[in-house]
């Protein structure tokens, strides 16, 4: 009986981690990622095989508009300027020039979740974008900050 109940809670304790999507960011990997001027890619969840999010990321150098845009925006991620459309998308400028443009996929409800989307944006390499100051970076450059899946 001793050695029954520990086994049970853990039993238990597992199963609510993965029900509640503690386990989801591990399940992950590309579909696709494209290269142009920024970089593209679509995110699956590697069991169910289906699209979860997509997002884009921009060297905006040289668009005051974009970083205009940002300017006074109450919503942040981390220390960093978003746009959030509750349960839809999570946008964030970093260091006033790199944008990133997170969406969830309207078909899988996975990661219609704005802190998973929130969470998900730290998973790049946001210090190494922050410390960045040399020239614009075109996709292959800015590749090297999304996440590792």
């Amino acid at each position: 009986m001793r050695k029954t109940v520990p086994v049970l809670v853990l039993s238990v304790v597992s199963c609510c981690i993965l029900m509640c999507g503690g386990g989801a960011g591990d399940a992950l990997d590309y579909s696709s990622v494209n290269v142009y001027d920024w970089v593209q890619a679509s995110v699956r969840n590697r069991e169910s095989k289906h699209d979860v999010m997509w997002f884009q990321v921009f060297d905006q150098t040289g668009n005051g508009g974009i970083v205009k845009s940002y300017q006074g925006s109450s919503e942040k991620v981390g220390h960093c300027p978003a746009s959030i459309f509750e349960n839809k998308y999570v946008w964030v400028l970093v260091n006033n020039r790199f944008e990133i443009r997170l969406m969830a996929d309207d078909r899988s409800p996975d990661f219609q979740n704005t802190k998973k989307l929130k969470d998900f944006i730290r998973r790049f390499d946001l210090a190494g974008m922050e410390s960045y100051n040399g020239p614009k970076l075109k996709g292959e450059e800015i590749r090297k900050f999304i996440p590792k899946l």
